[in-house]
């Protein structure tokens, strides 16, 4: 999970930073910097644990690449509606990087994901469906 506590330190400004699944692959976890605790996801606010499970998904892709030898895809569906723009700034630039590897698929209803890719200059291919 190292690479996903990387990516969960720098996507929270090292708010949250250890990222954990547990042995039973029941729960996942965090330890948050401020408290100085572990918490299950699951006691998190609706856009936290969203970004919590976003940096899971990360994590077994990163893992897949890495030790499987297997370049799979990203296929996020609305998933960052609980995101405000300062975070979803922070994963676009994040998917544009990993794009670089991955075939990555945003589908939206909401323009607001192509508005701040547009803005920040971000490269993407359009379906308008």
């Amino acid at each position: 999970m190292s690479y996903a506590s990387e990516v969960l330190a720098k996507l929270t400004q090292k708010k949250y930073l250890t990222f954990s699944l547990k042995e039973d692959m029941a729960s996942l976890s965090v330890f948050i910097k401020d408290i100085g605790k572990v918490i299950a996801i699951d006691n998190l606010s609706s856009s936290t644990f969203d970004l919590m499970i976003f940096v899971f998904r990360l994590g077994l892709l990163n893992f897949y690449s890495n030790y499987g030898n297997v370049k799979l895809p990203l296929f996020l569906d609305d998933f960052f509606v609980h995101f405000d723009d300062e975070r979803l700034t922070l994963v676009l630039f994040l998917l544009e990087e990993i794009s670089k590897k991955h075939q990555v698929f945003l589908c939206t209803c909401c323009k607001r994901e192509k508005e701040l890719m547009d803005k920040l200059s971000i490269s993407y291919n359009l379906v308008n469906l």
